[in-house]
């Protein structure tokens, strides 16, 4: 009888995921109970792939959204092409739960980063992970033009 309830309850029960994608961090053992809302795992998206990297306020000046970019991953050895999608209006400090603490004192200048965020093409014979190591490298296909 109970088997039968609880067949029933599981054909009620549907999961569907918003990306194609990969299962990771799965946190269920056999037995477990679930509530409603309760995070058992992770979809990592395997249409959508981006890289988000860091520049120098400095190196923005000839960084467009549409740019043509490589990114060269050092695992692989291999180069994937991709294109700007969007720069932070903001630096990475900004968004940070914690402020920048300066030891030294505001006086000295220091360089802020800002996210770029390049799409890629994921390779089916060099596939992409999270949290690789890369370099990056633009396309100029125009002087600098300053932004003011």
């Amino acid at each position: 009888m109970i088997q039968l309830e609880y067949r029933l309850n599981l054909s009620y029960t549907k999961v569907y995921a918003g990306v194609n994608g990969y299962v990771s961090n799965f946190n269920l053992d056999v037995g477990e109970y679930l509530n409603v809302g309760d995070k058992i795992f992770a979809i990592v998206d395997s249409d959508y792939w981006w890289i988000n990297a860091n520049y120098k306020e400095t190196d923005l000046a000839r960084i467009r959204e549409g740019q043509k970019a490589e990114v060269k991953l050092d695992m692989y050895n291999h180069t994937y092409s991709g294109k700007v999608v969007s720069i932070s209006n903001g630096t990475g400090s900004t968004f940070s739960l914690l402020p920048p603490e300066n030891a030294s004192g505001n006086w000295v200048k220091i360089t802020q980063r800002f996210p770029v965020k390049i799409l890629v093409k994921n390779s089916a014979k060099f596939p992409l992970r999270n949290a690789f190591k890369l370099s990056s490298q633009f396309y100029w296909s125009c002087p600098i033009i300053p932004f003011w």
